[in-house]
């Protein structure tokens, strides 16, 4: 099986790195999957890992955000080297990195403080959102990283600055209203 962009299979490595297990596939929004992917994988980091401090969550989660933005910078490179593709849609792992940066810097709101179930659901919806309005308007820098960075950097950057945009905004909306 080879995806539909040719000459690398389904099942090579960079392939379901950037796909992120596939669901870079799904043929309707395959973005806007890939930034619900971040939000289990989010979640399992930051009940899993026991931390001293907010900060030190914070400060984790935006070392995992990096992580998974050289996995997929490298994983990026070598798909579009291997389809003549530049930015596919099937490049998913650039939502993930993005959301789960966007989700370490409301960390130590969302998971250090008292919050209640319903209502960081409700922060997590509107972190989601906020990610996928930046990534789809792409105001500066966004936009200046998707169509001046033509390389691999460029596919993971503008999703690392829109992360920075919604959970900026996010940080400021929450401390001011919490």
């Amino acid at each position: 099986m080879t995806n539909r962009s040719q000459n690398i299979s389904f099942f090579h490595p960079a392939s379901l790195i950037v796909s992120v297990g596939g669901i870079g596939h799904i043929p309707i929004a395959p973005g806007t999957f890939g930034t619900i992917a971040a939000l289990p994988i989010a979640m399992l980091f930051y009940h899993s890992i026991s931390f001293s401090s907010p900060l030190e969550g914070a400060l984790a989660g935006v070392f995992l955000s990096l992580l998974i933005y050289v996995i997929g910078v490298k994983a990026s490179a070598i798909y579009m080297q291997r389809t003549g593709a530049h930015d596919p849609s099937v490049i998913v792992i650039d939502e993930v990195a993005g959301q789960i940066l966007a989700l370490a810097i409301i960390s130590p709101l969302l998971w250090g403080g008292e919050l209640s179930a319903e209502y960081r659901w409700i922060v997590l919806l509107c972190n989601f959102l906020l990610f996928r309005f930046f990534d789809i308007f792409k105001p500066w820098p966004v936009g200046w990283a998707d169509k001046k960075v033509k390389n691999a950097h460029g596919v993971m950057l503008d999703d690392m600055f829109a992360g920075i945009y919604a959970g900026g905004l996010q940080f400021l909306v929450m401390t001011i209203l919490v």
